[in-house]
């Protein structure tokens, strides 16, 4: 039989939590943080690995809708442009032009580049610019929010200030694993076999000790890079083999007299 006292503890300690659910749901308060905030995080600013060209449109254009729009599409078998989007890029002007300056060494405010797989249509790299001349960027805040997001960073010295973390297949830390730069202009390249998400930060530009005028942010999925290059190579000996074969039944067809 439960005492007297032990129920009046009970009851104190529900409307207690239901003080504390109340204060919670009025203040937009949560206790457990979202998912974008947890270590191993997939995306930036909202553009997460696997979505499409229309997502990430969407996305973009409601994190800022003064962003300009740049489509470069994959060639088809023909050599021409085909319907599918190999990179989107999103990017706010330095001044009152409605067009964006699309060449590699003009520094945007800010900018986002994001790649598609040639074969399933899906994001897999992701690279971000932050310019800011006048205020600058606290590399030390940044970082804090680097690690909440996507985790401890891995030991690393260069001529850099530079956030990296690169993970395996399996989601666990391997510093092997790694990706050649890519931005506004030069597409991803040197996928690692085995490997899965890379993310890098980078400071640049330094102001004062803890304060830079650029930031850059790259992100990449090495299996879903992996798996559309080891498409295209299919594809691309299936066609091949398609002419081979044509060629050969055309030179069978072709008896000429003796």
């Amino acid at each position: 039989m439960i005492s007297s006292s032990s129920m009046f503890f009970q009851r104190r300690l529900l409307r207690q939590c239901l003080f504390l659910l109340l204060v919670a749901t009025l203040s937009g308060f949560i206790f457990s943080p979202p998912a974008s905030a947890q270590p191993g995080g997939r995306d930036v600013v909202g553009i997460v690995l696997g979505m499409t060209p229309d997502e990430v449109e969407a996305v973009l254009k409601a994190r800022n809708p003064s962003y300009k729009f740049v489509k470069v599409f994959w060639r088809g078998a023909d050599g021409k442009p085909s319907n599918a989007v190999g990179k989107l890029g999103a990017a706010l002007p330095s001044g009152p032009t409605d067009r964006i300056n699309t060449s590699r060494g003009y520094s945007r405010p800010e900018a986002v580049m994001v790649y598609f797989t040639a074969t399933e249509g899906r994001a897999y790299a992701v690279y971000r610019q932050v310019v800011n001349k006048q205020v600058g960027i606290s590399a030390n805040e940044m970082e804090a929010q680097l690690t909440a997001k996507y985790g401890t960073p891995d030991p690393f010295k260069g001529m850099y200030r530079l956030y990296r973390r690169m993970l395996d297949a399996k989601g666990q830390p391997n510093a092997q694993c790694g990706h050649r730069g890519f931005e506004w202009e030069s597409a991803p390249g040197g996928q690692s076999r085995g490997c899965g998400m890379s993310i890098e930060a980078q400071f640049s530009d330094q102001m004062a000790p803890d304060t830079y005028a650029t930031f850059q942010t790259w992100l990449m999925d090495h299996q879903a890079a992996e798996r559309d290059a080891m498409a295209l190579q299919a594809k691309q000996k299936a066609v091949a083999a398609e002419a081979a074969s044509n060629m050969q039944n055309a030179a069978r067809a072709n008896k000429p007299g003796l």
